[in-house]
């Protein structure tokens, strides 16, 4: 964790990029207090521990593609702000960005959507898009937020204040 914090801060400015990043995890990963930014780090290992670690996997909303990081199969992702998507690709080649309406049926083994539907108007449409490149025997791994008291308290502490 300590490594990849180090990385992504090295390549990217959050103070001074936040308004490209905040529909990202890096703000959270990057925040100067470390209770907020493990918070971020636990929610994406939690996930990575539910992941099989056979077959191709899909990571949509995929940012700086942490996710790559934790996991041994083929990595694809998609991933619209194009920034993230150009360091990404600089940072793991041998990654596959791929489009939503170009997925291939019933491939992936696992699919992972960590706090990133939330963040598009069209999510039902995107889940079965989604569903539809699953294998039938695969893994969906979803996560967003719960807007709960304890959230926004959370959110007020390290200094977010956006949807």
């Amino acid at each position: 964790m300590a490594g990849r914090r180090a990385e992504i801060r090295r390549r990217f400015n959050v103070t001074q990029q936040f308004e490209e990043l905040e529909e990202s995890c890096l703000p959270s990963y990057c925040h100067p207090n470390p209770l907020a930014a493990y918070a971020a780090w636990w929610r994406l290992f939690a996930a990575a521990k539910l992941a099989p670690q056979t077959g191709p996997l899909l990571d949509f909303g995929a940012a700086s593609g942490e996710f790559a990081y934790l996991q041994t199969g083929d990595y694809d992702y998609v991933e619209g702000n194009e920034v993230l998507a150009k360091a990404l690709a600089a940072d793991l080649p041998s990654a596959q960005r791929q489009t939503l309406n170009a997925l291939p049926s019933a491939h992936y083994s696992t699919i992972v959507a960590l706090d990133s539907l939330e963040h598009n108007d069209d999510s039902r449409q995107i889940i079965d898009l989604l569903v539809n490149s699953l294998r039938q025997d695969g893994s969906f791994i979803l996560s967003g937020p719960t807007e709960n008291f304890l959230y926004r308290i959370g959110r007020r502490l390290a200094g977010f204040n956006g949807h």
